[in-house]
């Protein structure tokens, strides 16, 4: 991967973390679960310094209402946490294009990941959802796909 890549790259997550701010807030509220919110907030913050420190000027976002209800909402979280879990390995295979480590904040991410993943997916299965909610959970899970999957197919290679 060269650089220009990378920083190609760096502007669709962020863009995308950035979408899916209001969604997170509000699958972490739905599962009572502050810190996933809070995380996400660090991980946009991390997105933002290594854009700067790249001198990558951000992408206009509209952040993406949560109109379609809870479950719907902690599909998206779902699917947004569970993004960030291969963080530390690209981080390692980045080292080489950026050894210093400015850049890649984002992906060297946080030593309570692992943890909030596991606290998020206890969560996840204690709530009782009904046939509908399921449905829910997995068209959530689904469109937040979908708007990553957008973003990288209008990436420059």
């Amino acid at each position: 991967m060269t650089l220009r890549q990378y920083c190609n790259l760096l502007s669709v997550l962020a863009a995308f973390h950035s979408s899916m701010a209001l969604l997170v807030q509000s699958g972490a509220d739905a599962l009572d679960l502050r810190r996933l919110s809070e995380m996400h907030r660090r991980r946009l913050a991390r997105l933002q310094e290594d854009l700067a420190s790249l001198r990558i000027e951000p992408q206009k976002t509209a952040a993406l209402g949560s109109v379609r209800g809870e479950a719907f909402a902690i599909g998206c979280a779902y699917t947004v946490q569970g993004s960030t879990l291969g963080g530390r390995v690209i981080d390692r295979a980045l080292h080489s294009l950026l050894p210093t480590g400015q850049g890649r904040s984002f992906f060297h991410g946080d030593d309570s990941d692992q943890a909030l993943w596991s606290e998020f997916c206890a969560a996840l299965e204690a709530r009782r959802y009904t046939p509908d909610e399921l449905h829910a959970l997995g068209a959530g899970a689904d469109f937040a796909f979908q708007v990553f999957s957008n973003g990288l197919e209008r990436c420059p290679k």
